[in-house]
């Protein structure tokens, strides 16, 4: 029968590998069950939270359905097109030939009449206001409204066919302004500023002469 006999320095090892691998599994063992209740901590409130969550949801949906038609029709009063216009384009001498005048000088050259003398200043019947050169839709008459600048005035305008807007340069003696135009035949209408009232805050300041009306049926 063989005896081993250590040395104090061999059993001290002995004992520093016993301490440090229980202390490794402590610490792991502390660590698996920490992990475990953490993670049921978490699974408990992420069913709260969904839960919540869905409900939130539900609520958004129900409020968004409810009232998106009527933000609709109290802001827009676009109406839609039945198709896409053709454009029109015709020089400047075709132009005057079909045109009479005034309303070649407002529509073609860029002109303006003067304030308080057009047709459609003071004038408010139910129906459309369509262009003078090509009868493109171009206002609804719900939107006019009396700005007491002189001309006719729309704080929005018919369709995404109606109109297009488009830089204006100033002079020594105008800043520069937003210019409108048909835009399915390119005539000069007016300019709008930003002065109007709700629900776009806009005021489409337009010439009567590059205007005609179709009442409402």
């Amino acid at each position: 029968m063989l005896l081993t006999v250590q040395s104090g320095e061999e059993k001290n090892q002995a004992r520093r590998y016993s301490f440090h691998r229980s202390e490794h599994l402590s610490i792991s063992q502390v660590k698996l069950v920490s992990y475990n209740q953490v993670n049921g901590i978490f699974k408990k409130v992420n069913v709260k939270m969904s839960t919540r969550l869905k409900k939130f949801m539900l609520l958004c949906s129900a409020t968004v359905i409810f009232f998106t038609p009527i933000v609709s029709c109290a802001v827009s009063v676009k109406a839609k097109p039945s198709e896409q216009p053709m454009k029109i384009d015709k020089s400047k001498k075709e132009w005057k030939e079909i045109l009479p005048k005034d309303v070649f000088h407002v529509t073609r050259e860029s002109g303006t009449e003067r304030a308080f003398t057009g047709k459609y200043d003071k004038f408010f019947e139910q129906g459309t206001y369509i262009c003078s050169n090509c009868k493109n839709q171009l206002f609804d008459s719900k939107t006019k409204y009396d700005s007491g600048s002189g001309w006719p005035s729309f704080y929005d305008y018919a369709n995404q066919y109606s109109i297009e807007t488009k830089l204006d340069k100033g002079n020594l003696f105008l800043p520069d302004r937003t210019e409108v135009v048909c835009w399915r035949c390119g005539a000069h209408l007016g300019h709008v500023f930003d002065d109007g009232p709700q629900p776009t805050g806009l005021r489409y300041c337009i010439n009567s002469l590059a205007l005609s009306f179709e009442p409402a049926q």
